[in-house]
C-alpha cells in the first residue's frame, strides 16, 4: 500500500508506510502543511501517477486503458493530453512540501503517444520513456 501527500497541483511525497509519511509530514513547514492532503492507495510501489484534470494512481495493467481514453484526434499534434509519472520507490523532495515532480521519471502524453500505445501496446509505450532500470523494477513486480 502506498501513502502519499498531494499539494494543490502536485505530488508532495509518496511512501510505502503510514509511519514514513507521518515522519515526513512532521518535517514540512506549517504554512506548507496546511495546503497538503494525505491519502493511501492499495497499490504498491513501483506504480504510476497519471495527471489529467487531477491525479489518479494506476498500475501497468491499468495504464493502457486509461491513456487510450485520452485519445482526441481533434486536438493539435503538440497538445499535451496528460502526464504519466513513474514512482519506483518512496520519494520526497529535498524541500518538504514543495513541487519537485519534474525530477520524477515522466512523460507528457500527446496524441502520437496514444496512437503508438494503440498500435504497439503498453510495453512499447513504456520503453519509449522509462530507463532500463525502471523497466526492470516494474517487470519484476509484475512477475515478467
Amino acid at each position: 500500500m502506498i501513502h502519499y501527500a498531494l499539494g494543490p497541483r502536485f505530488l508532495a511525497a509518496v511512501f510505502d508506510t503510514e509511519a514514513a509519511l507521518d515522519g515526513w509530514l512532521a518535517s514540512v513547514p506549517h504554512e506548507r502543511r496546511a495546503s497538503l492532503r494525505t491519502g493511501r492507495d492499495e497499490r504498491d510501489l513501483p506504480t504510476f501517477l497519471v495527471e489529467s484534470n487531477g491525479f489518479v494512481w494506476c498500475d501497468g495493467s491499468e495504464l493502457g486503458e486509461r491513456l487510450l481514453a485520452w485519445s482526441d484526434p481533434a486536438k493539435p499534434d503538440d497538445w499535451v493530453l496528460g502526464n504519466v509519472f513513474f514512482l519506483a520507490k518512496p520519494w520526497s523532495p529535498p524541500r518538504p512540501g514543495t513541487d519537485y515532480m519534474g525530477v520524477l521519471p515522466h512523460v507528457h502524453v500527446h496524441q502520437e503517444d496514444v496512437e503508438r500505445l494503440r498500435r504497439e501496446g503498453v510495453d512499447a509505450f513504456l520503453e519509449s520513456w522509462l530507463s532500463p532500470t525502471s523497466l526492470a523494477r516494474l517487470r519484476s513486480r509484475a512477475g515478467r
